[in-house]
């Protein structure tokens, strides 16, 4: 029952946390204001709209949100204002609704920074809001409680009674997913308790949720019953396809299988409409639960398989976690072990993965605050030993004799030898410490050279110039796009160089997003693809970033532009043991010695290659392969004719905690 629940909780869409400002205003009218009204009303219009469409539409909400933010780094002024804050909330709600927990993050986080800074606690209140029910989206409850938390506590100082009803029914959500049935009840209730001037669905059927959890079917049946007759005036349509979904659990709980079923069918076919992917994944593993019922365990296995596939996309670990439990328990009791051991083994390692993280958080705490106390108990000792070292000194000095000196003088020989043993071990400790910082600014500089090189200047120009041809041609959406693209390219760069290792999926993001900026700069001159189907458990991958660029960039140049017919560029991503994936840039260009004539920026081109093999020798320096880490081959037909170039390289991994 727990892991359905984090599928009920988790598409409720938050109450309606980011629409604060009342919607006095009609649709049409804020469309309007939009467009024609002042910087801060568009603003406003935007953030009331994405609101709005939140509920009907994710799609327009979505466009509505990247409107607002694509004003504001128009116009800067604007980051600094209180409605800023606001727009950065709905960019992360809109993200969870698209399966996006990183983005949700980091937008949280922005959103939580502004508000701090511009003192808005109404924005505050919902930036924590956000943070810490993405936090237990993700499977990190004592984060999520934290800063669920800290939300509650600011509403409760603010007179705005709405804030303090959705700031609660946000804790008894999270409090939902823990199956903490009573916690729940309490803040939902009190929720409830604070009156408005309209209903609210969304706290009535996380009402129901709580009663279902107790087996207060009935109760529950009615409750929801009556949420979905209001949602439906609303025209919610996130709320009725969940309260569909959840009058499938009602059916499932008094054992009607069939009623069951056509209630999870409903609220499938209203969520593929919605475009709302985890919904989808909810609903397939509602009617999974009838199949099994039935003794259809096929069916059942067809039906999570599809789940799994749609969360996988996602990248969500809960709902990972929990579908591979269900798929290793469906293929134990239809006596396929083998396959019912494979994804048990998946299960662990996601839910050690999630347990670990929160362990990690908290041992590092206390390891902090062990470490500060024995760094003070140490520091106090060697203050009251050095005092009294001196005194001591001081007494024998005023003792002192020409006899003493000689029966002291083995004493003054062994002192300082152990004055020079410590000397010495100060000074190698020294040094020691002198090679780690070198180290580590060695790795700086090669971080800092790989960003320099990136940054291509001739890149960087013919790609503004592009941006200019498209506004001087009036084609405006294409040059906001366009821009947009390249914005977000210069700034995961940007990102990227300040770490050792990312995600691989986050590596492939950025080198998705260059290849078509560089398609588009070029016309459609070469198609691509990037292949990481290869690589089991992608999602947990972990590579150093900006290594890959540099020969995707040498062979769109040198490569597929030489080439008079359409080229194709292909980066797989393969398994190669447990310290390496192998990363393979192959193209179908004019090949190597017939670039070599036409070559007019090796500079650039051999500063690039020359920096990445030296990160790569850095960062597996501790590891061992029999091959070389970039291996370059001249492919050729029957005929020895060049048909391109493959570059093989081998990346060192981690995995995620």
């Amino acid at each position: 029952m727990r892991y359905i629940l984090f599928f009920m909780a988790m598409l409720l869409g938050w109450g309606n946390l980011n629409t604060i400002t009342a919607q006095t205003k009609t649709i049409t009218a804020l469309e309007t204001q939009s467009k024609e009204g002042t910087s801060i009303e568009r603003l406003e219009a935007w953030h009331q709209l994405a609101a709005y469409y939140y509920e009907r539409d994710i799609g327009r909400a979505n466009r509505r949100n990247e409107s607002a933010m694509q004003f504001m780094v128009e116009n800067r002024a604007l980051a600094a204002k209180p409605i800023a804050s606001l727009i950065w909330s709905d960019k992360a709600k809109i993200a969870i609704a698209l399966g996006d927990y990183e983005e949700s993050i980091e937008a949280s986080v922005k959103a939580m920074e502004l508000a701090t800074v511009s003192s808005d606690n109404t924005a505050l209140v919902i930036a924590y809001s956000n943070l810490g029910w993405v936090y237990a989206l993700k499977g990190h409850s004592q984060l999520a409680i934290k800063y669920l938390l800290q939300a509650v506590k600011l509403a409760e100082k603010e007179v705005d009674g709405i804030l303090q009803k959705q700031a609660y029914q946000m804790v008894g959500k999270a409090y939902l997913i823990l199956y903490e049935t009573e916690q729940a009840f309490y803040f939902l209730e009190r929720a409830k308790r604070i009156k408005t001037r309209t209903s609210n669905p969304s706290l009535s059927l996380d009402l129901g949720v709580a009663y279902l959890q107790q087996s207060s079917i009935d109760k529950a049946a009615e409750i929801v019953g009556e949420a979905i007759g209001v949602a439906k005036k609303k025209g919610q349509k996130r709320m009725i396809a969940y309260g569909d979904f959840l009058l499938g659990e009602i059916a499932y709980a008094n054992l009607d299988w069939d009623k069951a079923d056509n209630a999870y069918y409903t609220a499938l076919k209203q969520y593929k409409k919605l475009k709302d992917q985890l919904g989808e994944a909810r609903a397939l593993e509602g009617q999974s639960k009838v199949k099994q019922q039935q003794n259809e365990p096929q069916k059942a296995i067809v039906l999570l398989e599809k789940a799994l596939k749609i969360v996988n996309n996602i990248g969500a670990k809960t709902p990972l976690q929990n579908l591979y439990k269900e798929l290793s328990s469906t293929y134990n009791s239809s006596g396929k072990y083998e396959e019912a051991l494979m994804y048990y083994r998946k299960y662990t390692v996601v839910k050690d993965s999630i347990l670990d993280r929160d362990k990690s958080r908290a041992i590092a705490e206390i390891q902090t605050k062990h470490n500060a106390k024995v760094l003070k108990k140490e520091k106090k000792e060697l203050e009251e030993k050095t005092k009294n070292q001196a005194l001591e000194i001081e007494l024998r000095n005023k003792e002192i004799n020409i006899q003493e000196l000689r029966n002291n003088q083995n004493f003054y020989v062994i002192l300082a030898l152990g004055i020079g043993l410590g000397l010495a071990l100060i000074i190698g400790f020294l040094i020691l410490r002198q090679n780690g910082l070198k180290s580590q600014i060695r790795e700086t500089e090669l971080e800092q050279r790989a960003l320099r090189s990136q940054m291509n200047p001739h890149f960087m120009f013919n790609s503004l110039n592009s941006i200019q041809s498209l506004i001087a041609i009036g084609d405006n959406s294409a040059a906001s796009i366009y821009l947009a693209k390249f914005s977000r390219l210069v700034r995961r760069i940007l990102q990227n160089t300040r770490e050792t290792y990312i995600p691989m999926q986050q590596e492939i993001d950025f080198l998705d997003n260059y290849i078509e900026l560089e398609q588009r700069r070029f016309k459609e001159a070469f198609d691509f693809e990037v292949n990481v189907t290869q690589i089991e458990d992608a999602h947990f991958v972990m590579i150093p970033p900006l290594v890959i660029q540099p020969f995707i960039e040498n062979a769109i140049i040198h490569g597929l532009l030489r080439k008079k017919e359409k080229g194709k560029l292909l980066v797989i991503f393969e398994d190669y043991n447990q310290d390496f994936v192998k990363c393979i840039v192959q193209d179908n260009g004019i090949g190597r010695a017939a670039a070599a004539k036409f070559k007019s920026d090796k500079k650039h081109e051999s500063l690039g290659i020359k920096i990445t093999e030296q990160r790569l020798a850095y960062l597996t320096m501790k590891q061992k392969s029999n091959h070389p880490l970039i291996k370059v081959i001249d492919l050729e037909d029957e005929d020895s004719i060049a048909m391109g170039t493959a570059v093989e390289i081998l990346l060192p991994i981690k995995y995620k905690a």
